[in-house]
């Protein structure tokens, strides 16, 4: 189980790019809500038998310059 709360993110792209990204989640019975600076996050999870599984959209909402295939990313993430 995850407890709902405040958690920091920072995520490594694995397509190639050299791009890093962090930003702030709040996790609250299933849903997910936060940003940084260029982009907000909405999606749901789900925990059962010590996995987790979600899935949350990634929306640009300040341009950048970053190297995004996309302003609307889909990622989906399991783990222990």
């Amino acid at each position: 189980m995850i407890k709902n709360g405040l958690y920091s993110l920072s995520a490594t792209a694995h397509d190639g790019t050299a791009a890093e990204v962090g930003g702030v989640l709040i996790l609250r019975d299933g849903q997910i809500h936060g940003g940084d600076a260029f982009a907000f996050y909405m999606g749901s999870y789900e925990c059962s038998a010590g996995r987790r599984q979600g899935k949350m959209t990634s929306q640009e909402h300040t341009p950048t310059e970053r190297p995004m295939a996309a302003r609307v990313q889909y990622i989906g993430f399991l783990g222990t």
